[in-house]
């Protein structure tokens, strides 16, 4: 039997969901798969085995590994060590790797064992003016097989450094549980607006305005402001959450049955985008019928410092809002607006019917044949 060897910094997350289920798809053929990640274990398939290396959340602290690459690498060193050493007592076929982080610096070492080499890849390389540093990423990328990216903008961003021969794209779906059941109607007479927010509580994300409106607001009974995830926000959530009467903090939740609840019984979902895909929220959002608020923002922390914008077709008027996340007032507004005029309650059939059409699973097929290809 086949053996693939799984490495990851986290076990949460959209990049590890997405990554997961390629994996999954992968194991349904025959194959042996084998995770290591960093950090605790929140969701297990039984086509997988799984090993933790003991760790900090990455959901709640990874927004460290943003701040250098220095700090991305040093975060990334135990699991670096222990990689190579599974690699060794292992002997995949073939290695996945989520994320360049691990990815590049461990791949010349796999390819040394004949080990074939691939990376899932949700994110955005700057273009450096460094030439050395251009030169050594450009002769690092050589030692990968393939390259998994999630939209058309991040294959146009990683084909300046490798042969599109060796890139596929898998856009984020949604999974059928999320499409399942009907969608949640509120009563014609509630005029309360409950605002959902899920994912890592981070200010790359561009939720801090939810936030700051959300304190503001928390004894508005007109409001309801719903959390889900953790992060840097986390505790000044849960606080306000003990004492006001509008704001719910749940935490972190890996169980898709609350979250597909959760997404249903709000009339808007907070989410993010980069230029060129939603992320996976936004997404799931949209397949339970629930219209969507986007920072007109590309949501990685080089793109917000030069404010590139992302692209308005991304979002239709017909299934949610893009928004300025760093103007308070027109925020705030739009919530009034959308509150008094139920303007959500027009737009949840064509919210499912949005995402049916556009995010479907597809294109994972393709993607888990041509991995496949690699070991034959």
């Amino acid at each position: 039997m086949k053996k693939v060897f799984v490495v990851t910094p986290a076990f949460s997350g959209g990049s590890w969901i997405c990554t997961e289920r390629l994996i999954t798809e992968i194991a349904r053929q025959k194959v042996h798969v084998f995770s290591l990640g960093l950090g605790t274990i929140f969701h297990r398939n039984k086509a997988i085995k799984y090993f933790a290396i003991p760790f900090p959340r990455y959901d709640k602290w990874g927004f460290l590994t943003s701040l250098s690459s220095a700090v991305a690498l040093i975060w990334n060193i135990p699991l670096m060590i222990f990689s190579f050493v599974a690699l060794i007592v292992y002997m995949p076929s073939l290695v996945i790797f989520n994320g360049f982080a691990a990815g590049l610096t461990i791949a010349p070492f796999a390819k040394l064992l004949r080990i074939k080499t691939v990376v899932v890849y949700h994110g955005y390389i700057e273009k450096n003016s460094n030439s050395f540093v251009s030169g050594v990423l450009r002769f690092l990328i050589r030692f990968l097989d393939l390259v998994v990216v999630n939209s058309a903008g991040s294959f146009d961003n990683i084909s300046s450094l490798v042969n599109e021969e060796k890139v596929a794209i898998n856009e984020h779906y949604a999974d059928e549980i999320f499409f399942s059941g009907t969608i949640q109607r509120k009563q014609a007479d509630s005029d309360k607006l409950n605002i959902l927010y899920v994912g890592r509580l981070d200010s790359e994300k561009l939720c801090k305005t939810l936030v700051d409106i959300a304190l503001a607001e928390r004894s508005n009974k007109d409001y309801t402001f719903t959390f889900v995830g953790v992060g840097e926000y986390d505790q000044q959530l849960k606080q306000a959450s003990e004492k006001g009467k509008s704001i719910k903090y749940i935490g972190y939740v890996s169980d898709r049955t609350v979250l597909r609840d959760n997404y249903k019984n709000a009339d808007v979902v907070w989410s993010c985008a980069d230029e060129t895909y939603l992320a996976l929220p936004a997404v799931e959002a949209l397949a339970c019928g629930t219209p969507i608020i986007i920072p007109k923002y590309a949501a990685l922390p080089s793109k917000i410092e030069k404010k590139i914008l992302v692209k308005s077709e991304l979002v239709p008027a017909e299934i949610g809002w893009l928004v300025d996340p760093f103007d308070f007032g027109s925020v705030k507004k739009l919530f009034t607006e959308i509150r008094k005029n139920r303007l959500y309650a027009k737009m949840k059939d064509e919210c499912r019917r949005y995402a049916s059409k556009k995010y479907s699973r597809t294109n994972l097929l393709d993607t888990s044949e041509k991995i496949l290809k690699l070991m034959r």
